[in-house]
């Protein structure tokens, strides 16, 4: 809910000493966030658990502020619970998991090499026409046609491109 996110959001200026943002962001809540009653669902409870807790927090980094000039050295953040007002606790699924994700294809090996510009507009060219998906496959495609010792061709390898023979 959007209650919930500016709660965290909330949360986040407090974190960052931005008193003045926290506290636009406590009173939108405030204004969104239906008066406590008897009956509320246990949601709408525990968002204002969260909201009481908020502005003791703010209430004493303010006074802090005040007292001194300077904010606080540490944000103090009450634990209402083990709950995240974010509601990100809540979450089923999505995020990562385990063997997703693309595939590596070996090591990595980061090369830096010198080259004319009329080569490197020719590398650049071969990669925008699509006749090979970047820069790292054209070399990978050179590399193994050379170690084929001569017998393959990397024109063969490219897309689209005409073999010389």
């Amino acid at each position: 809910s959007y209650v919930r996110k500016e709660l965290k959001n909330a949360r986040i200026y407090m974190a960052d000493k931005n008193f003045e943002e926290a506290k636009k962001s406590m009173f939108w809540i405030m204004d969104k966030l239906p008066p406590k009653k008897d009956g509320l669902p246990q949601e709408e409870v525990k968002l204002h658990q969260y909201l009481d807790a908020l502005k003791v927090d703010l209430k004493a980094c303010l006074d802090a502020l005040q007292a001194t000039g300077e904010p606080p050295a540490e944000i103090p953040l009450t634990k209402v619970d083990d709950d995240d007002p974010s509601g990100e606790a809540e979450k089923k699924h999505g995020g990562p998991r385990q063997g997703a994700g693309r595939k590596k294809i070996g090591q990595i090996l980061r090369v830096s090499i010198t080259l004319p510009p009329s080569e490197i507009e020719y590398i650049n060219k071969l990669v925008n026409e699509g006749h090979v998906s970047s820069t790292a496959e054209y070399f990978r495609l050179l590399h193994m046609a050379q170690r084929s010792e001569g017998q393959l061709d990397i024109n063969h390898f490219i897309k689209g491109e005409k073999n010389n023979d």
